[in-house]
């Protein structure tokens, strides 16, 4: 068993070494971290940082940004040993990452020495990070250019990110064209895979169904039940009269189960038991066969075919009784019950022979034939619809024309409103389902059922109106079906669905995460892509924004193994798993942590060891598995919308986002590198895996036992990005907590509280008053929201409190009942605080949302990028600089938590920090 990395790792411990090693080279800074430097050889590396940037969007992005420009300001960014980013916070994770590494041509530029370019690339990007945001130019070093122009220049990467504030269509109407044609093609690719794939269906079942009543010509009674010559105005489906049937044989299947009660002087289980069943099931046959002989309608009948008796009936109706009806009808589920229950006793194989397990097998006997049955009915609802929908043109033109017209109007009409229901306008908060959260599920169930219902009678239409359009069952001589055009359609079908069932990769190309990782690359890694800024002369124009550059990205193997300054950075994104075989998923969650880091994946790190499964997988483990970039990743770690959410998947959703193809979401293809030792279950045989995939995103069906898994947002497990940090061991976090949070509820922050309690054992609470004031002062403690009792009133802004200083602490093993304090956690809220500039707070008059507004905005003009970028600079720059900062509040901090003893339960905290 694998756990995964931790600060006691060896490989992570020499890695955070290695990295500080570096950073005193190339900055000439050895105070700190005062508890080991550079070549200690300690079992611990000393006091450990973390920055938390969480999911929200561009919001976060760009109030990521400031912060990160600040922490560089202040020359405190690469105190930072790790940098863990969702979703949003992962655009400027991946931005900060791409900009502290080089390229291929860089190393050869730089002599082929790997530390001395990225001792360059380091001064380069502090540089840029603290240039002034008029900079439009940087030379070779990051200097922001000044007086005559002479040397090389290139455009400065935050003039880049300044542009890319519509990321998704920074050029306008150029972009938004190419987005919507790349929406529109891959819409139009699924919906039409999905309604041939129907129309296949039901081209099969309905010449089986013609094929079947043509052979059954000979009872006259069908041809007086449903009436030969016109059809009225609701045409039934010949699949109706099929449904009796199945439906005689779930009667049937109820009735083997009251066929295992045993007789009341024997008991249930063992050999005795299965004595007195058989005794049972005995007098069972022979009241049925007593009732068959009281009724002179069905002496002498023998039931060789369920279908055959069915009609039997049927033709007997219209001479007999409603007497002689029921009483064959209690003959033939009483004989098919009792034949039912004893062929399963008699066939059934294994150890266990106890009544129990026969009345399982009968319970599951029923649930199949019930599943059966509601299909038929589907079809045969269907179909009836979509002759229905025949009748009312004249003329297979006609038919045809309407059969068009149905799926042209009906299904866009039906994708919109999925859209609207799911998404949203911009400045709507998140569309009708945010403020239908409650019925959410249920309201996109059935728009999800809707629309497969519009594609289904689509696709019907469409096979009658080709195959069918005179026929009017029940066929008769020369009315049969046209079967060797069927054949001939289904076996073009065939060919072609073989191609796609194993073009596997279809489901990840027909999606949206294509479209939104090649706009995330462009924008944030392109910023840092010196081959696309520049360099600028004279004679040569600023740098277009093109739509992709080889340069932009990197392979994540890649990225995480070059030794560079920057924070390691955690990339974290949810593997959803909705079934699982040995429940070792919480039912609730419906996903694991699965996080991209220096040393390889870690999935559900925490709880390795309770559930018995490997954890940790390194970068040589996964050179089997697909090559993800770092932009792939981000756009991954972005993927809020999709069929699979995390913890907020359900059925519903599932099948309405598929349909609308509103999927962002990832199938990574793995093949065996991370599938748990628990296999065995279903999915398509081949040639069929495509549609397996989409089986399984349209009702929600994940799992990790496939050969792709399901890849989504982070933030669908824990969106402020802290609960990898705490898995870790990383002693002091600043979270950065950038989720929409309108009425200051502080969601994020309860969900983590929550799973640090039951993964990890840690209990987190917010600092006493006192605490805040002893470990900062009394100054500096204004600026926390819990320096006064009622951090909750605080926390609605308007004063001075930006800040939320929380301990973590875990059961100390030596002491029962005493605690460790393992983490102290910095929790930054933007807001609308007393200190802020002018140009903010007048915006944040004329945008009562803002610094909150909706994360479904993710179109930001000049102001609003500006605005929101000043927030996150001016927060941290507050806390580390001016007349209430401390420019070494975070490494006293972490310096406090490395040494602080364990505490007993009437012995506080705070008596150690006023001791010290």
């Amino acid at each position: 068993m694998i756990a995964g990395p931790t600060t006691s790792d060896p490989e992570e411990i020499a890695r955070i070494r290695e990295r500080r090693a570096l950073i005193a080279e190339i900055h000439g800074d050895h105070s700190w971290p005062s508890h080991a430097r550079a070549g200690d050889g300690g079992p611990a590396p000393g006091p450990t940082l973390g920055l938390a940037l969480s999911g929200g969007g561009i919001r976060s992005a760009t109030l990521s940004l400031g912060i990160l420009q600040a922490l560089s300001r202040q020359k405190r960014l690469c105190d930072f040993d790790y940098m863990s980013t969702v979703s949003g916070g992962g655009y400027m994770g991946s931005f900060i990452g791409r900009l502290f590494r080089h390229t291929g041509a860089e190393l050869s530029a730089a002599g082929d020495d790997a530390r001395a370019a990225a001792a360059a690339r380091s001064k380069f990007a502090h540089n840029i990070l603290a240039t002034d945001v008029n900079a439009l130019e940087v030379d070779i070093h990051g200097q922001a250019r000044g007086g005559a122009r002479q040397g090389r220049f290139w455009k400065n990467p935050i003039w880049w990110l300044r542009e890319h504030g519509r990321y998704m269509a920074p050029n306008g109407p150029s972009d938004l064209g190419a987005a919507l044609s790349y929406m529109s093609r891959n819409w139009l690719a699924l919906t039409m895979l999905f309604m041939f794939s129907i129309a296949a269906v039901f081209i099969f079942l309905i010449a089986a169904t013609h094929g079947l009543v043509a052979m059954l010509d000979k009872w006259p009674a069908l041809h007086e039940f449903v009436g030969p010559g016109d059809q009225p105005a609701l045409r039934l489906s010949p699949g109706f009269l099929f449904i009796p049937v199945f439906a005689l044989l779930a009667l049937a299947q109820a009735m083997a189960y009251w066929y295992t009660v045993p007789i009341r002087r024997f008991p249930s289980e063992g050999r005795t038991g299965f004595r007195a069943f058989a005794i049972f099931l005995l007098a069972g046959i022979l009241m049925a066969l007593l009732v068959i002989a009281a009724s002179e309608y069905l002496a002498g009948t023998a039931i060789a075919a369920a279908l055959a008796f069915d009609l039997w009936i049927v033709d007997k109706m219209k001479l007999g009784s409603p007497l002689a009806w029921f009483l064959a009808l209690t003959a033939s589920v009483l004989i098919l019950g009792a034949v039912i229950a004893g062929a399963i006793c008699w066939f059934r194989s294994g150890d266990d022979r106890s009544v129990g397990d026969l009345r399982r097998r009968i319970t599951r006997g029923a649930a199949t034939v019930n599943t059966v049955l509601m299909g038929l009915l589907t079809f045969a609802v269907i179909d009836t619809a979509a002759l229905s929908l025949l009748t009312l043109g004249q003329g297979e033109g006609v038919r045809l024309s309407i059969t068009g017209g149905t799926i042209a109007v009906l299904t866009p009409i039906a994708t919109w409103m999925a859209n609207r229901l799911l998404k949203g306008g911009p400045k709507e908060g998140g569309g009708m389902l945010a403020k239908l959260s409650k019925y959410g599920p249920v309201i996109a169930l059935v728009f999800g059922l809707l629309m497969y219902t519009v594609l289904a009678v689509a696709g019907t239409a469409m096979a009658h109106a080709l195959y069918w359009p005179t026929i009017a069952w029940p066929a008769s001589g020369t009315q049969a079906p046209q079967l060797d055009a069927v054949l001939m359609t289904l076996g073009l079908f065939a060919f072609a669905f073989s191609l796609i069932g194993l073009a596997t990769n279809f489901i990840n190309m027909s999606s949206l995460h294509n479209l939104y990782a090649a706009r995330l690359t462009r924008a944030y890694l392109g910023a840092a892509n010196l081959q696309r800024l520049g360099p600028t002369s004279q004679d040569r124009p600023p740098p277009k924004v093109t739509e992709s550059h080889p340069l932009d990205d990197m392979e994540i193997a890649d990225y995480q193994a070059q030794i560079n300054a920057a924070p390691m950075h955690l990339i974290n994104t949810t593997l959803n798993v909705t079934r699982d075989p040995a429940q070792l998923v919480a039912r609730d969650r419906k996903g694991l942590p699965a996080v991209f880091g220096p040393s390889g994946l870690t999935i559900d790190g925490a709880r390795a060891r309770e559930t018995g499964t490997d954890a940790h997988f390194g970068w040589d483990e996964l050179a089997n598995a697909e090559t993800l970039s770092v932009g792939q990743l981000c756009a991954i770690s972005g993927a809020a919308a999709s069929t699979g959410m995390g913890q907020m998947t359900s059925v519903g959703t599932a099948m309405a986002m598929t349909f609308a193809n509103v999927r962002l979401g990832y199938w990574w293809k793995v093949k065996d590198t991370i599938r748990s030792a628990h296999a065995g279950w279903d999915r398509f045989p081949f040639p069929g895996w495509t549609y397996d995939y989409l089986r399984r995103e349209m009702t929600a069906r994940f799992h990790r036992n496939t050969e792709r898994v399901f890849l989504s947002d982070g933030g669908h497990f824990d969106n402020s990005g802290v609960y990898e940090l705490l898995r870790r061991g990383v002693g002091t976090i600043v979270a950065c907590d950038h989720g929409q949070d309108v009425g200051g509820s502080f969601g994020d922050l309860e969900n983590l509280i929550r799973k640090a309690r039951v993964d990890l054992g840690l209990s987190i609470n917010a600092a006493a008053p006192g605490e805040v004031e002893a470990l900062f002062g009394a100054r500096t403690a204004l600026q926390f929201m819990n320096a006064t009792s009622d951090w909750r009133q605080n926390a609605r802004g308007g004063g001075r409190q930006k800040a939320l200083l929380l301990n973590a602490y875990a059961r100390d093993p030596e002491n029962p009942g005493g605690q460790i304090l393992k983490h102290a956690i910095i929790w930054l809220k933007p807001g609308r605080y007393r200190d802020m500039p002018h140009d903010i707070v007048a915006f944040g008059k004329a945008h009562p949302d803002f610094p909150q507004e909706s994360t479904m905005d993710q179109f930001f003009g000049e102001a609003q990028w500006e605005s929101y970028r000043a927030v996150g600079y001016a927060l941290v720059m507050a806390l580390l600089s001016g007349r209430y900062g401390d420019p070494d509040l975070f490494r006293k901090l972490a310096d406090w938590v490395a040494s602080v003893p364990r505490s007993r339960p009437d012995e506080h905290i705070l008596e150690h920090a006023i001791r010290e």
